[in-house]
């Protein structure tokens, strides 16, 4: 028995429980966020727009694979690396009813047949983690396409006042300033759905991998920790990498607004221009409230709490 194990398995789970129920409870809100992203009738559609889908939904594919292979290899795993574990000697040593050899070692006080419970322990991993993991990808996806929209837009921003004519160029002014109007919209949706479905995952990450990595280290079940590792490690990129495209894509746009010959426009132009150019002010950002924003100093963060949680471990062994 690991007590690292036990707390890692505890928040972990508990934590993508409230994932999975958050995602259920806001399933509308999270399908009508990705029907905006996805039609072109007011905007027109990115020019990569069908490669980064096919990017986006490989991955998905991928991570789901790992997800649901990866918890049904760790259960077969802990079943063989539990036989001469230390809960099979305090099996021996006392006359507690342990079941060491499934995939989390329990104590039930009556009796359960084995491979039931090894069944019963699996299919609820499975249940846990996989969706959760479609659900990150999704999140994934949502800022992915929202990128794309942007970049879009400094490319229609950039071709205004390449237009000789005034009228012409007032309304690809217009639509340039309801564009990014939409923009931010669908950036503090995003944001909302983040901080309400997935904010609390910071301090699941944190905690959790210093747990595995103390089992991993006090080598109990070290195949298992590795599998279980690498799917917070792979996961946590995931809003990282997001967030920090979304920050610095966002504050690009302010940059591009700058540098554009906006002062060979009207008035009524130049109005336009600095009305945007206040809204690009402040930069567009995934929350993780209350830990900040996710971007890579989050990451270090993370790294830096999962090593004092795993050095607390240590001490206390």
């Amino acid at each position: 028995m690991s007590n690292s194990e036990d707390i890692a398995d505890l928040i972990g789970s508990v934590g993508f429980c409230i994932v999975c129920y958050k995602a259920m409870y806001n399933r509308q809100h999270f399908s009508q966020v990705l029907t905006d992203l996805t039609d072109f009738t007011r905007f027109g559609k990115p020019t990569t727009f069908d490669a980064e889908i096919k990017k986006c939904r490989l991955f998905a594919s991928c991570f789901a694979m790992y997800t649901a292979s990866g918890v049904t290899l760790y259960a077969i795993l802990s079943k063989f690396e539990t036989r001469h574990g230390p809960c099979m000697r305090h099996q021996a040593e006392t006359s507690d009813d342990l079941y060491c050899s499934s995939v989390y070692p329990i104590w039930i006080p009556f009796k359960v047949n084995k491979i039931l419970l090894f069944l019963v322990q699996l299919a609820i991993a499975v249940e846990i983690y996989t969706p959760s993991g479609q659900i990150i990808s999704m999140m994934y996806e949502e800022v992915s396409l929202l990128v794309l929209h942007m970049n879009s837009f400094t490319v229609r921003l950039r071709n205004v006042f390449r237009e000789k004519e005034g009228e012409k160029r007032s309304r690809m002014l217009a639509f340039c300033a309801e564009y990014h109007s939409n923009l931010i919209n669908s950036a503090l949706e995003i944001d909302g759905l983040q901080r309400n479905i997935t904010g609390h995952l910071v301090l699941v990450w944190a905690v959790s991998m210093g747990c595995i990595a103390n089992q991993l280290m006090s080598m109990y079940k070290p195949v298992g920790a590795v599998l279980y590792l690498a799917g917070y490690i792979l996961s946590l990129p995931c809003f990282v990498i997001s967030g920090q495209k979304l920050q610095t894509e966002s504050e690009a746009i302010a940059e591009e607004l700058y540098y554009i010959p906006w002062h060979l426009g009207s008035i009524e132009e130049q109005k336009v221009v600095m009305f945007m150019m206040m809204r690009a002010q402040t930069p567009l950002t995934l929350s993780a409230k209350p830990f900040g924003n996710y971007e890579n100093a989050l990451f270090v963060t993370i790294v830096k709490t999962a090593y004092s949680y795993l050095t607390l471990l240590q001490s206390t062994v």
